[in-house]
């Protein structure tokens, strides 16, 4: 039982000692009984509205705080930026959205990656300007010898040198299979007489290293074509160089 009853306690406790005998005692008993009861009461209640009242000032003070912060000015928080330049929509030149333009990378383009080998890109490049056949057809599906033997020998050319697998370069050749790079690969060493190295055949870096340094010599020595579409090839426009084998 609480220390302070409730009215229906009170009630009932009143009301009991009501019905017993009644003496000058236990009137005075009961009456201090229920004066101590509604003291105690009203203790309570005030107690009550008192903890309420001070919520109700710390959340005005908790609001006043945050609007006083709303309002602040943020010249120190943050760095007032200058209004954006009008746009003259029927004039685009004479006020650009974005300001001036960035200043354009120096030309290049990076051949090899940080281990030293040639990247895919590169050694496509170097069989396109030496064979006369442009990346866009090696890279495509088109059947004809002069775009195989060049698409070919750059497939087995990435297979050694990159040393990336074989479903990474099919997917820089127009999104092949791997096993159309397999295949690729070991017909172009056939035909050339190359070694197969991922068959466990004798391979020697330093040769394969020299043979790649003569392509890219021919290549940087060799005229640059105009690139061969198949239109070409069935026009009959295709040097006769470009046909060689793999």
């Amino acid at each position: 039982m609480s220390l302070v009853p409730t009215r229906h306690e009170g009630e009932a406790l009143l009301n009991g000692c009501l019905r017993a005998p009644r003496s000058a005692a236990r009137r005075a008993l009961l009456t201090d009984l229920a004066a101590d009861h509604q003291s105690a009461r009203r203790a309570h209640l005030a107690d009550k509205r008192a903890r309420a009242q001070a919520d109700r000032e710390a959340q005005a003070g908790r609001e006043a705080r945050a609007k006083a912060r709303a309002d602040a000015p943020r010249d120190i928080l943050h760095v007032a930026s200058p209004p954006p330049p009008k746009r003259d929509f029927l004039n685009v030149a004479s006020a650009p959205l974005f300001g001036p333009p960035a200043p354009k990378k120096a030309p290049g383009r990076r051949k090899r990656a940080p281990n030293g080998r040639p990247l895919v890109w590169y050694i496509k490049d170097v069989i396109s300007r030496k064979s006369g056949v442009s990346v866009v057809d090696m890279e495509g599906h088109g059947r004809a010898q002069v775009f195989i033997g060049p698409r070919f020998k750059a497939i087995y050319w990435c297979r050694v040198l990159t040393g990336r697998g074989t479903p990474d370069i099919g997917h820089k050749f127009g999104r092949r299979d791997h096993t159309s790079i397999i295949y690729a690969s070991d017909k172009h060493a056939v035909h050339a007489g190359l070694p197969r190295p991922w068959r466990g055949e004798p391979f020697d870096d330093h040769a394969m290293r020299a043979a790649w340094s003569e392509i890219e010599a021919e290549a940087d020595a060799a005229p640059v074509p105009s690139p061969i579409g198949a239109g070409d090839k069935r026009r009959g426009l295709a040097p006769d160089h470009v046909g060689e084998g793999p």
